[in-house]
Order: C-alpha cells, then sequence, then structure tokens
C-alpha cells in the first residue's frame, strides 16, 4: 500500500478520529489539527503512530499552511464554531496551493434547492461545497446521516432517551414514526469508508456520497434499541424541546430541522441521493454497526463515561420483557458450565485415544517419533504391506503429522513410470512398514519433493528391495538350524521371512 500524509482538522470530532485512528493503523502519516484544552480524544489521538497534532485556531493562515505542508490528501469537516463559509473556504484555497491531490469534505444538502426551509448550518456546508467545485479542486463530498452516538440520556434535544421508572425508555422527537431516516455509527463506520474512497480517487472525484448504513423509520429505531437495550423503548412524535442552554445559530438549526425533516418531511439528503441509499454506503464498507449493536454494545459504555449509573440498577438474571406484541415472557436459563474447563483440547485427547486402540504397542508412533534415533526419516526407502493389495516401497519424500491421521508418502517408477503414494501409518489396512535402506546424509529438506524431476529421480527401488528380501530369507534359512534348510524347507522358511513385517 502507498503511504500517505493526510491533513484532518477537528481531529476529536466523530469522523476525523474515527478516519485518524483507521488511518494510523496502516500506516499513514496524519497532521491532526485541534483546538483548546485537550480532551480524552485528543490524548488518544496523540498516542498513535504517525499522528502529528497541531493545536491552534483555523482562522491562523500559518497553521492552515502547516497543515497542508507535504500532505497529498485532506479530510474536512467545518464546524459551526466560528465563521465556518469563511474558514471552509480559506481550507480548499490552501489545499489547491499546496497541491493536495484528493479532498474529501463532508458537506450536507442545501434544501432550499428543493423549495424547502434550509437548515443553516447544512447551508453553510454546501457554500463551502460550492466554492470547492468553483476552483476546481480534486474533491469527493461525503454526506453523512444521523449518528448513532447522537441518543444519550442528557437532555439534550432531538436524539434525548428518556429512562421512566418503570424501567422503560422513550424517545420524543419531531419526526413522522413511518418516514424512514438515515442512520450510521460516525466512530465506527466514517473512518473505514472515507479510507476505501481515498484507494480509489478516480471513481470517487467529483461524487456525492450519502453515507449511511441504515434506513429505518423512528419506530424500527424504537425497536432494535429494545432489542439491544434488552428494554422496552417507544418513541413519541412530538415537538422540538430544548431544555438546556445551546448556541443561537444550533437553535435555528433545530427548529429548521423540526420543520423541513420533521413536518414537511423532506428527503434527508434531497431526492437525487436518498435513491441511493443504504447500498453506495455498504459498497465501501461492510463491517458497518447497526443501531441494535450499537444500543447493546456502546450505548450503556457512553452513559457510564456520562456519570450515569442506570446500566447498573436492577442487574439479575430474571426473565426481561420487550415491548413487542405476542411475546412471551422467557426465563434465561444460566449458561451450562465450560467444557473447556473439563477438557481443553478435545480434538487432541481424541487424536491420543484412536492411536492408543490403533496402535496399543506404540511400535507404529516410535518408528517416526524424531526422539527415537532408529526412526525413519525423509530419504529412507521404506516398505509398505498390507492386509489386502500388494506391498509398495518406494523413497519417503514427506511425512505429515496430523495425530492419528499421520501419513508418508512414497514415490518409486513402475514400468518406468513415476508413481507415488500415500499411507497413513495408523490405518488398520496397513499390516506393517520396514525401513529397507537407510540415507546415507540426513536430508537438509523436511519435503523431498525435488526428486520428482529427473535429474534427483532415483528411479525404480526394486533392485534394492530384492537384495532386502534376500538377505532376510538367507538370515532366515540361517537361524533354522545347523545346516540350515533345504528343499521344500528352504522354501517354507523363505516364505514365512518374507511374510515377516516391521509391526502391527
Amino acid at each position: 500500500m502507498t503511504l500517505h500524509t493526510v491533513a484532518v482538522i477537528n481531529s476529536a470530532g466523530r469522523q476525523a478520529a474515527s478516519f485518524i485512528r483507521v488511518a494510523s493503523a496502516v500506516g499513514w502519516n496524519v497532521r491532526a489539527q485541534v483546538l483548546g484544552p485537550v480532551t480524552i480524544v485528543a490524548e488518544e489521538i496523540r498516542a498513535l503512530p504517525n499522528v502529528t497534532i497541531l493545536n491552534g485556531s483555523l482562522e491562523d493562515p500559518d497553521l492552515v499552511d502547516e497543515l497542508f505542508q507535504g500532505a497529498d490528501l485532506a479530510f474536512i469537516n467545518t464546524t459551526h464554531w466560528g465563521d465556518e463559509v469563511a474558514i471552509g473556504c480559506r481550507l480548499a484555497d490552501a489545499a489547491k496551493k499546496a497541491c493536495v491531490k484528493h479532498y474529501i469534505y463532508s458537506s450536507m444538502p442545501d434544501h432550499s434547492a428543493w423549495g424547502y426551509e434550509p437548515l443553516p448550518l447544512w447551508a453553510s456546508k454546501a457554500a463551502i461545497e460550492k466554492h470547492i467545485r468553483a476552483i476546481q479542486l480534486p474533491a469527493t463530498y461525503l454526506y453523512t446521516g444521523i449518528y448513532h452516538n447522537n441518543f444519550t440520556s442528557l437532555p439534550y434535544p432531538v436524539f434525548r432517551m428518556v429512562l421512566h421508572e418503570d424501567d422503560t425508555w422513550s424517545w420524543t422527537a419531531p419526526f413522522d414514526p413511518e418516514v424512514p431516516l438515515p442512520w450510521l455509527d460516525a466512530e465506527h463506520d466514517v473512518g473505514p469508508a472515507v479510507l476505501q474512497i481515498f484507494k480509489s480517487p478516480q471513481e470517487w472525484i467529483g461524487k456525492r456520497i450519502p453515507l449511511a448504513f441504515d434506513i429505518l423509520t423512528p419506530l424500527q429505531v424504537c425497536r432494535r434499541f429494545s432489542r439491544g437495550l434488552g428494554r422496552p423503548v417507544r418513541y413519541i412524535q412530538g415537538p422540538l424541546e430544548v431544555e438546556v442552554k445551546v448556541p443561537d445559530g444550533y437553535t435555528r438549526q433545530l427548529e429548521m430541522m423540526a420543520e423541513t425533516l420533521g413536518e414537511r418531511q423532506a428527503p434527508y439528503f434531497g431526492p437525487d441521493m436518498e435513491i441511493q441509499c443504504p447500498d453506495i454506503a455498504r459498497s465501501l464498507w461492510g463491517g458497518y454497526r447497526g443501531i441494535e449493536e450499537y444500543a447493546r454494545e456502546v450505548f450503556p459504555v457512553e452513559e457510564e463515561a456520562n456519570g450515569l449509573k442506570w446500566m447498573r440498577e436492577g442487574d439479575s438474571e430474571d426473565e426481561v420483557e420487550l415491548d413487542f406484541p405476542n411475546l412471551r415472557r422467557i426465563k434465561v436459563p444460566p449458561p451450562p458450565p465450560s467444557i473447556q474447563k473439563v477438557c481443553s483440547d478435545p480434538v487432541s485427547r481424541l487424536h491420543q485415544q484412536q492411536i492408543a486402540a490403533l496402535d496399543p504397542n506404540g511400535f507404529r508412533t516410535r518408528l517416526f517419533h524424531p526422539d527415537n534415533p532408529e526412526c525413519a526419516k525423509v530419504g529412507d526407502i521404506l516398505l509398505v504391506r498390507q492386509k489386502t493389495g500388494d506391498p509398495f516401497a518406494g523413497v519417503l519424500l514427506s511425512i505429515r503429522k496430523r495425530g492419528v491421521e499421520t501419513g508418508i508418502l512414497l514415490r518409486n517408477q513402475l514400468t518406468r513410470v513415476g508413481v507415488e503414494m500415500w499411507y497413513k501409518i495408523y490405518s488398520p489396512n496397513v499390516d506393517g512398514i520396514e525401513v529397507v535402506q537407510r540415507r546415507k546424509k540426513r536430508a537438509r529438506r523436511a519435503r523431498l519433493y525435488y526428486m520428482r524431476k529427473p535429474k534427483h529421480d532415483l528411479g525404480s527401488v526394486e533392485p534394492i528391495v530384492k537384495q532386502y528380501l534376500r538377505q532376510r530369507a538367507v538370515l532366515g534359512m540361517r537361524g533354522a538350524g545347523p545346516g540350515g534348510v533345504k528343499g521344500r524347507g528352504a522354501n517354507a522358511a523363505k516364505k514365512a521371512s518374507l511374510n515377516k513385517t516391521g509391526f502391527k
């Protein structure tokens, strides 16, 4: 993979931090801008490899020039703090001057283009996108859906989850309960998707990408949240409630969101991009985190980090009732004891039991055990006798050790044709294995596949095997008596000697 240097702003934000983690993991150099006191996320990013932190305001032209110095890529997500349009245009001009090859800007639609009241903060991003296109900067425009991470039980507007005394949850928002909305987990999924866009610049430069991995109605969101939390969650369509102080500009944004997306049910991304969801996002990144997984794995952690303790209250193994019709109350039993405590490696134990049954005396195991000085090694000539079928002899090319499935590969030439045979040493059909001839020098390889080439092939081993069998027969006749055995007795002794096996 080509190593890049990428410029990122507002690096403690969810989108930027998600991308920085991924870019650092693949070895890219990241120049990350942060502003103000160091936060937990900023400290995490600072500790990542290949990340350089630039602390300062984007209104400082020297810092902006330093940010893009040596960078060939940029991921820019401007915020409403300060003059967003001026800052966004200044960043684009600096990137153009620094010859950035691919500029990904996190934009949003201007709904006034379709006859709706515009959302002020989104209109600012649309104005910056218009400037980027005007200066012909090679850019891709990323439009993100609603963050899973917006949900909280703190008294913030629009996405507040309220926990009631009966252990149920409710979400009140101005959205129609049956109108689908786009969703994504910003911290988990933005980074991998942006990385894939950077990898294919020719495919994405000049395009708008609606990044949403699920299209769900508020009712569907509550059902999935309920499954994730294990508690009933209901949706209430209601007016916008602001219980905490918010900036004036953000208050106007919330009011227009309630009117444009709630009352008038305008398409979130606009009609031209809505039809691309969620296919285009899933084609970029298939490992996305759905809202049910978020509710189960992440939402309680974020709540506890905010100082809330509801997830620690009432922990028990009692049954859980979900807020769905026609569901019975089911008591979930505790899991059975782990088999790992009884048998940590059942496959190895099974192999040992089978080997003990097939090789009770241990002859076969010792013949191929490396601790045995007389063990068979690659390069030796072996003779395998079978209970059914003719014996086969050949050069030992390989020993494949697989427990009870341990096998050997023998090679010989029959009628000048190379023949190789695999034998499992513990097979009941193998009556015996004998070492006919030892290799003079120890083989320097564990597998002698090079002997298949004509230059190294030993050819037929039949003359060596016949000589071995004659020597065995002579030794057998000498052991029969002082004068040996003649006539029928000699043939009988020779036949008995030929039927002997190395092990059984």
